[in-house]
C-alpha cells in the first residue's frame, strides 16, 4: 500500500527525491519512540537515597535507644548496690529487664543477687546453678531487706541457719535446704525470710 502511494507521488512530482520520501515513512512506521532514561535513573537514585536515609536514620533511633537503656540499667546496679564486675553490656540490660519486670527467669540475674548477698553476709554459700523462678525472686527480696539494713543502727544484726529437710511434691522425692535469714534490732525480731533450694 505504501509503494503504491510511494509510485503515485513519484509520478505526480518526478523531481522529488522519493527513495529518501520511502525512507522517512519507513522510518516513521517502524522505529520505536526513545524513552527519556535521564528521568527514570534521576527516580532511581532518589528513591535509592530515600532508603539509605531511612535506614541511617532507624540506625540513629536504634542506637539512641539502647544507649538509654544501659545509662538507666547501669543506674539501677548502682542504686541496688549490684556489682557491674565482669558483666557485658547485654548482660547488664537483661538483668535490669529481668528485675524490673518482675520476672526472675535470667539465670544471670541470680548470680548477681547471691554474690551481692554474700558480700553482705559471710559465710553464705548457696549453689546458684538452675536456680528456679522463685529462688531468684526470694534472693532479691533478702538483698533488697539486707541492703536497706545499711541505714539501722549498729544494734542491728542479721543472723541465718539452715535446715535440710525431705518432702514429696508431685510424687516426686525431693532434698530441700531451707535457708532462714532473720534480722534483730534490740535483740527483737524485725523481718524474718525462708529461702527453698533444691539440693
Amino acid at each position: 500500500m505504501i509503494d503504491n502511494e510511494l509510485n503515485e507521488l513519484k509520478n505526480e512530482v518526478p523531481e522529488y527525491n522519493i527513495d529518501e520520501y520511502k525512507n522517512g515513512i519507513y522510518d516513521k512506521f517502524n522505529t520505536k519512540p526513545v524513552r527519556n532514561l535521564s528521568i527514570s535513573k534521576f527516580v532511581l537514585i532518589s528513591t535509592m537515597l530515600l532508603i539509605l536515609i531511612g535506614f541511617f536514620g532507624i540506625n540513629t533511633y536504634s542506637v539512641n535507644v539502647e544507649a538509654e537503656e544501659y545509662k538507666n540499667a547501669v543506674e539501677f546496679f548502682e542504686e541496688n548496690e549490684l556489682s557491674l564486675d565482669g558483666l557485658t553490656r547485654t548482660e547488664i540490660k537483661e538483668i535490669y529487664k529481668d528485675i524490673t519486670t518482675n520476672k526472675f527467669e535470667y539465670l544471670k540475674t541470680g548470680e548477681v543477687i547471691v554474690e551481692s548477698i554474700k558480700s553482705k553476709v559471710p559465710g553464705y554459700n548457696i549453689e546458684i546453678e538452675n536456680m528456679t523462678h522463685s529462688e531468684i525472686k526470694n534472693s532479691w527480696n533478702l538483698w533488697n531487706e539486707l541492703k536497706n539494713q545499711q541505714q539501722q543502727p549498729p544494734t542491728s544484726k542479721i543472723y541465718y541457719k539452715y535446715e535440710s529437710f525431705v518432702t514429696n511434691f508431685e510424687d516426686n522425692t525431693l532434698d530441700i535446704t531451707k535457708y532462714i535469714f532473720k534480722k534483730y534490732e534490740n535483740d527483737e525480731v524485725c523481718w524474718s525470710l525462708d529461702v527453698l533450694y533444691k539440693i
